[in-house]
């Protein structure tokens, strides 16, 4: 209900002073009233040690204040990034379901493959970085000039979709390169070749 109240809010975007600014201000002291004494009892069923030895019960700690300092300095100027805390409070369903605890720790124990492939990818990316330094960049200072502006190339080629932004305009400069070099040679061959001008 939290959690909807907020996207709520954030879809109509009431303006200051209007009714329905005021029910939502009534809903997040409501909630964060709620939260705090569910917090309280938490507190008082563990106390001290099993309450701290919790993650989710610091992070509860951690939510519930932020939202109770928002809550009593609500017309301070400059202390509204406080009220995004706010959206944070659905992450406490991720200790309060098993499910979804077994979806976290399963997100977490990935970090650390995640972690490595993102390394292997970014070396792939510089090696083919000064790669195209070395062979596109005098033809195509715009993509290759450096080896940041390559970097940032081969990240754009990397999910495909822009591929087509980067290919054709190096496509078309290495074609005019080829051809370049390829024209002349054509005609010298046909100056050579025995003929090569006869008509019949």
């Amino acid at each position: 209900a939290n959690f909807a109240a907020n996207v709520a809010q954030a879809e109509l975007q009431p303006a200051d002073g209007s009714p329905a600014q005021a029910g939502f201000a009534a809903a997040d002291a409501a909630f964060t009233g709620l939260f705090a004494a569910e917090l309280a009892l938490n507190l008082f069923a563990n106390w001290w040690r099993p309450f701290a030895s919790d993650a989710w019960s610091v992070f509860d700690l951690v939510v519930v204040a932020v939202s109770l300092l928002a809550l009593g300095l609500d017309g301070v100027p400059g202390l509204s990034f406080l009220r995004l805390i706010r959206t944070f409070r659905v992450l406490r369903l991720f200790g309060r379901l098993p499910a979804f605890r077994q979806i976290f720790r399963a997100l977490t124990s990935a970090i650390q493959p995640v972690a490595n492939a993102f390394t292997f990818l970014f070396v792939v990316c510089a090696i083919f970085a000064i790669v195209g330094c070395t062979l596109f960049g005098p033809a195509d200072p715009d993509h290759f000039l450096t080896f940041s502006f390559a970097f940032f190339t081969m990240f754009q080629v990397l999910p495909s979709a822009t591929t087509s932004l980067v290919l054709c305009p190096l496509a078309s400069v290495v074609i005019v390169a080829v051809w370049g070099v390829a024209a002349p040679a054509s005609r010298r061959g046909m100056e050579v070749l025995p003929g090569a001008h006869a008509h019949p």
